[in-house]
Formats: structure tokens, sequence, C-alpha cells
């Protein structure tokens, strides 16, 4: 995922905070258009990363966040968009991890899903961006968070729930750091989400009730076609 980029992001180029990513118009935010991704710097890839058409801050309290000092921020991200996974590769790169062959075959294998990925994060005081654990889900499976999960496209009036639920863990504490929820692109009589305009909502339920995010459709575009 994205542990490198939270623990060791330079305080000079995440000085800018949150607000900087705001979007502030589309003509200043469509660089994925004009440059490509290898020559984006760090500032514009943790713009993809962190605020974009693909990835959506929300508002959840957490625990790990009140104990470091607050300014922690909820993302939900379009984690099979090729622009975040550009975005994941050209990190590596700025970090020095560069592998042709890896990088590759990473962004030319598009996953047969739609994932949105959910994950918690702050800058410290030391201007660096840290992941938190993700305790907002506490106590619930992967059941319910299936059955309690929907994605909701208002132009059609079709709502559909995760074929899949996953949860990430850190390897080193074994806490939940993220949450990934998987729609197949593929079903009988379901038209693409490609195909659909207007606002998509994913509603998830949370261990004290419930969170949702809206994505844009028609803002989540290469050069004129959709990416999702």
């Amino acid at each position: 995922m994205m542990r490198g980029w939270r623990r060791r992001a330079p305080a000079a180029a995440l000085a800018l905070g949150l607000a900087s990513f705001a979007l502030a118009g589309q003509e200043a935010v469509r660089f994925w258009d004009a440059q490509p991704y290898g020559e984006w710097t760090m500032e514009q890839t943790l713009q993809v990363l962190t605020n974009s058409p693909w990835t959506r801050p929300a508002k959840l309290v957490e625990t790990g966040a009140q104990q470091l000092g607050g300014g922690a921020q909820h993302y939900f991200q379009w984690y099979s968009a090729q622009t975040v996974r550009e975005a994941l590769v050209r990190l590596r790169n700025l970090y020095g991890q560069v592998s042709p062959a890896s990088d590759a075959k990473f962004l030319s294998t598009p996953p047969t899903a739609y994932q949105v990925f959910i994950f918690a994060a702050l800058y410290t005081s030391k201007g660096e961006f840290r992941s938190l654990p993700l305790t907002a889900f506490d106590g619930l499976t992967a059941d319910e968070l299936q059955q309690g999960a929907q994605l909701n496209f208002s132009s059609q009036e079709y709502k559909a729930r995760p074929d899949r639920v996953e949860f990430v863990t850190d390897p080193k504490t074994q806490q939940t750091v993220g949450l990934r929820l998987l729609f197949e692109r593929a079903r009988e009589a379901v038209p693409p989400a490609e195909a659909r305009r207007g606002p998509v909502r994913l509603v998830c339920p949370t261990r004290t009730g419930s969170v949702s995010v809206t994505f844009l459709l028609e803002e989540m575009q290469r050069r004129g076609q959709p990416d999702l």
C-alpha cells in the first residue's frame, strides 16, 4: 500500500498540509492530463492520494488520532483507478524504489473489481504524514461490512453492495490500517459504472454508526475517458 510515503514523506513536501491539496478548480488540478505520471512532483502525487476526484477526505473520530494530538483525517480512495495506481508507483519512484518491470506489470494489470480503500492518517508536529489504526471499524466483521456498505449511483437509482471486504493490517503491529471494499466490474444485466454520470455515494457502517462520501463520475476521468 502506501506505508513508505506515510512514514517518510519529507516535511518540505508535506508542509503545505491538506489545505493546499483542496480542489481549487479543475483547470488548476488537471496536471494528470497534462503531464506523464513520471513527471509529477511530490506535491502533485500526494494530491492524487489525499484530495482529488479519486480520493475524498471524510470525517470520522479515531481514538488513535486523539492520542496523537488530533489533526487526523480519513480518506476514501478509489484504489482501482489508473490515476491512483500511477501515483503509488510515482511515490515509490520518488523514494528511489525503481523497478521498471514490476511497475509496468502493476500498471498494465487493471483490477477485476472496483476497489475503494479506506484509511486514516494525520500530519504530526514534525510535518510527517503518519498512518493510524483504523479503529472506527473495530468489532465489525467482513460479513457485516459487506451487508451494510453500499454504492449508490444516483443518476440511475442503482445500488450495489461489495462482493468482498478485505481488512489490511500492519505486518508489525497486526493492527487494521485499511479497509478495502471490492465491487466486481462485470455483473449480468448491470451496466458498467463507466456508462453512468452524476454522483456515486459510498455508505459504510462504522462501530458507532455510518459514514458516507461522494465521488463525481464526471471528474474521475483522464483525457475525457472514465478512470475507475
